[in-house]
């Protein structure tokens, strides 16, 4: 499958925009991306499937995303229902995000789409989004995904070139835990936990100010079982596995 940008739009969140009509996608059959058969996925997890790629040229923070689904005359159920997805700083390290529904569209010259997931400030330069579902039809496809950002990062760590280190502690944890992070330099980050499917159970951004620092992780809510701790920079990751062993 080829790596295609179809409608694509990168807005700075500063900039304002107004017209006196909303977007709109008319029934066009060339308006958008379609796939009619599954392809190995650049994201090693998701495997065969179908899958669209966006490479914004450099890394981004993005905010707000705005989605028109498949919107063809009489074949409006190609559009995707349900999609994952996943981020990443280098086109091979892959984040999940998380996954998203779509209504299937109108088939009207008026359709306006609806509003996506807002994507919280991860930064990236690849956006993976892979159809895990659609409306029925035998083929998969969307028109546009319009991505808002809130600039260029230019002042993220690549922390797989770094000397530091990760430390978990108690291991295993017990409601609560530690991860200390030592001898990094100083610099924006984000970090998350996921279970060994890859699903992202906590996330947040993270700023790192001190030679030593430390996040309490509250796994109260988690069930017992090993989980991987990730910490992000520009293009490289960082992980250490530990174990949840809840008493209470």
């Amino acid at each position: 499958m080829k790596v295609l940008i179809p409608g694509l739009f990168l807005l700075l969140a500063t900039v304002c925009m107004g017209q006196y009509h909303p977007d709109r996608h008319n029934t066009s059959y060339n308006k958008g991306w379609i796939a009619c058969e599954t392809k190995d996925s650049p994201n090693a997890i998701r495997g065969d499937s179908y899958w669209i790629m966006y490479d914004f040229g450099q890394i981004y923070s993005l905010a707000k995303t705005n989605i028109w689904n498949s919107n063809i005359s009489s074949n409006t159920n190609v559009g995707i229902k349900d999609m994952a997805i996943d981020y990443s700083t280098d086109g091979v390290n892959w984040i999940e995000y998380g996954t998203a529904r779509i209504p299937e569209a109108n088939a009207s010259n008026f359709y306006t789409g609806m509003e996506g997931p807002d994507l919280d400030g991860i930064e990236a330069q690849y956006i993976l989004i892979t159809a895990l579902s659609n409306h029925g039809g035998d083929c998969v496809g969307i028109s546009e995904i319009r991505f808002n950002t809130n600039g260029v990062v230019s002042d993220v760590v690549d922390i797989d070139e770094l000397e530091g280190g990760i430390k978990v502690y108690p291991n295993p944890m017990d409601q609560t835990g530690n991860i200390e992070l030592s001898d990094i330099p100083h610099g924006k980050y984000s970090y998350q936990v996921t279970d060994l499917s890859g699903r992202v159970l906590m996330r947040e951004n993270y700023t790192i100010s001190r030679n030593k620092q430390t996040i309490q992780l509250d796994v109260g809510n988690l069930v017992n079982g090993i989980y991987n701790f990730t910490i992000s920079g520009s293009g490289k990751l960082k992980s250490k596995t530990f174990e949840i062993l809840n008493t209470k």
